[in-house]
């Protein structure tokens, strides 16, 4: 039998949200949309419930431990070097689904402001299983996996020390919708933030996430 979850196994896993949580999901998105395009500047980050780097965040769909951020001229486990000109900008954390069945909500599952570059609206170049340095596919219930987020950013753009901010998001089911009826999903919406320095993969050297 294939691990690949079907339609019925991934809609399981979400719960159903009443209309009023749902009007909140709304405003979230739309404090997103303002973040993609650099709206911060305006609307304050603190308006996200800040969590501690290596402490839990418990969405609706997965519950995510961001470890650390680091720069590194190789992807972990694999060792993909960056190119020429390039330095890949890191993000560990472990995630897990919070359903009944898989979850695919680990490629949205974080994003970043750092520098000039990399913001929650650019998705990571890779995320990938830190046990075997493969492409995450999703994210199985009870089952934690430790996972990099993986973003090629210009060398010059980013330094070891720089504060990095790392959204944590989630998405809600939307039930009742008049097309797609009960099988139609929110975007994913920034939801948390933990706020870190971004090390160097020399300093992590011997470290466990």
């Amino acid at each position: 039998m294939s691990d690949t979850p079907t339609d019925q196994t991934v809609a399981s896993r979400r719960r159903r949200v009443p209309w009023w949580l749902w009007t909140l999901v709304a405003i979230g998105a739309v404090v997103g949309l303002v973040a993609a395009i650099g709206g911060f500047r305006d609307v304050p980050i603190t308006a996200l419930p800040e969590v501690q780097l290596g402490a839990a965040h418990v969405g609706s769909e997965v519950r995510t431990v961001v470890s650390r951020a680091y720069l590194s001229d190789t992807q972990p486990t694999n060792g993909r070097e960056a190119d020429a000109g390039s330095v890949y900008l890191i993000v560990e954390a472990s995630a897990e689904s919070m359903g009944d069945g898989p979850s695919l909500l680990d490629g949205d599952l974080i994003r970043v402001f750092a520098g000039k570059q990399v913001t929650p609206a650019v998705d990571p170049s890779h995320v990938l299983e830190l046990r075997t340095g493969e492409p995450s596919e999703f994210l199985q219930p009870g089952v934690p996996v430790d996972l990099a987020w993986v973003w090629a950013v210009d060398t010059d753009s980013l330094s070891v020390g720089d504060e990095v901010f790392i959204g944590i998001f989630d998405e809600f089911a939307i039930y009742d919708h008049p097309i797609w009826g009960d099988d139609s999903f929110s975007r994913p919406t920034p939801v948390a933030r933990v706020i870190t320095s971004i090390a160097s993969h020399e300093t992590l050297a011997g470290t466990t996430p």
